[in-house]
């Protein structure tokens, strides 16, 4: 597999107390690229699809409960589709 300098870049942003966002056009490799990422942490990470309805129903108008009832003890949360 090819490691991306944004790959690198990434890695080094990691559990640094913030969200990353990765924008791009459709087809480009982004969820790839994070799907390596989190792999590479060796972490317990949970994956959200904002395709699928229940997923977005569950993530609409939600509290900060529920929320932590989602995430449970994952250290890394996913989201794709998260328009």
């Amino acid at each position: 597999m090819i490691v991306r300098e944004l790959q690198n870049i990434l890695q080094k942003k990691l559990f640094k107390g913030k969200a990353i966002l990765l924008l791009g056009s459709r087809q480009v490799g982004k969820s790839t690229l994070i799907e390596t990422l989190v792999k590479a942490q060796n972490k317990q990470s949970i994956y959200l699809n904002g395709d699928d309805s229940d997923v977005r129903e569950s993530l609409t108008n939600t509290s900060s409960t529920k929320l932590r009832n989602i995430i449970g003890n994952n250290e890394i949360v996913f989201i794709e589709e998260a328009q």
